[in-house]
């Protein structure tokens, strides 16, 4: 992994004493390898999955990567693909599960078809205003990274590292979601290698209410040798890291 990374991540543990759930992060040996791929063979790519979004022009003039980030995804807006985020969502995960040849565990099915699944207000905010910034387009190009940044920390605490820096910093931290999360997986399926230690991935951007009222956060996993679909409460675990798309 780049040493950027490396920087940017003791950066945002290093402001631990500032924020709250300080205590809900763990060492993680976890890891994980992808090739990340250009932005036109990343449309390319989605356009033969989902002919329906349309062949936009796109929008890019950034040309800097914060320290944070992987690179570059391109993640189609939902709208492109259905009525409501919940169906885009299973529209994803639908096509994930035939690339596995049918194996995926979706344990969040019941969960899709009620209110008690949604997007995040931070996620919403900050896809809105990449769709401002990337006008005219389906297909939004996003600085985003895989989950190393965060690994070994909980889904609050990575909430709240995020709102720490996002209040000192003109880069703006946002966490993704199942679709956004399951799009960059599409383009880049290698980053879910089968491996003993890869980690996994939280995808904060959406939330899951339980009959409690507690929350619950989507999370993707490959556990033998299968990909499944889950949801888990907020706790520090050496094996998850969060996803998060980066606005400049």
């Amino acid at each position: 992994m780049k040493t950027s990374m490396e920087t940017g991540r003791y950066l945002r543990t290093n402001t631990q004493k500032f924020g709250l759930f300080v205590n809900e992060e763990v060492p993680s040996d976890c890891d994980y390898n992808f090739q990340p791929t250009k932005i036109s063979e990343q449309i390319d790519h989605l356009l033969k999955l989902f002919p329906e979004i349309g062949n936009n022009k796109i929008i890019n003039n950034n040309h800097y990567l914060p320290p944070e980030t992987e690179g570059w995804f391109v993640i189609p807006r939902w709208q492109a693909l259905a009525s409501n985020y919940s169906e885009a969502v299973k529209k994803v995960i639908n096509k994930i599960n035939e690339i596995e040849g049918g194996s995926l565990i979706n344990y969040l099915e019941k969960d899709l078809e009620t209110k008690s699944f949604y997007q995040s207000t931070e996620s919403i905010e900050a896809l809105q205003k990449l769709e401002i910034n990337q006008p005219n387009t389906n297909f939004l190009v996003v600085a985003a990274q895989f989950g190393y940044l965060h690994k070994g920390q909980s889904p609050c605490r990575v909430l709240e590292l995020i709102k720490i820096n996002n209040d000192n910093s003109k880069v703006k931290e946002f966490p993704l979601g199942l679709y956004a999360v399951g799009m960059m997986l599409l383009t880049h399926f290698d980053r879910l290698n089968n491996r003993d230690d890869l980690l996994w991935i939280d995808c904060l951007g959406d939330r899951i209410t339980t009959e409690n009222n507690s929350l619950l956060y989507p999370c993707i996993m490959r556990n033998g040798g299968r990909i499944i679909v889950n949801a888990r409460a907020n706790h520090a675990s050496d094996d998850y890291g969060s996803a998060t798309g980066f606005i400049f």
